[in-house]
């Protein structure tokens, strides 16, 4: 059976990913931070030339995995604007409401 999260479990586990992928300790982290204004992506040019991705890239996919079609195709035409953390939770959450099951086989393994 598949574990149920509460809202607040959801946002933490997007705060936790956000803090992870920016290299960011998590206490230090806030819903009001802004991508590429309060913090940007830790990869040197190097590795996104040899990686191709940096952390708005994973992002990115984490919320394309979250989504089912209709949505996912919204997302890539720019749809969504996701400027913050608190976007980044808000989007992630509504996925989750839409389809628990996919959301978390798809995204929260690693």
């Amino acid at each position: 059976m598949e574990k149920i999260f509460s809202e607040e479990e959801i946002i933490e586990l997007c705060f936790q990913r956000v803090a992870k992928l920016f290299h960011i300790d998590r206490s230090k982290l806030t819903g009001e931070m802004r991508f590429g204004v309060d913090f940007k992506t830790p990869r040197s040019l190097l590795d996104i030339i040899f990686c191709g991705e940096d952390a708005y890239d994973d992002i990115f996919h984490d919320m394309l995995i979250a989504s089912e079609n209709e949505v996912a195709d919204d997302l890539r035409s720019g749809k969504y604007h996701i400027n913050s953390v608190n976007d980044f939770c808000k989007f992630m959450l509504a996925q989750y409401k839409r389809n628990p099951k996919g959301f978390v086989r798809g995204l929260w393994k690693y």
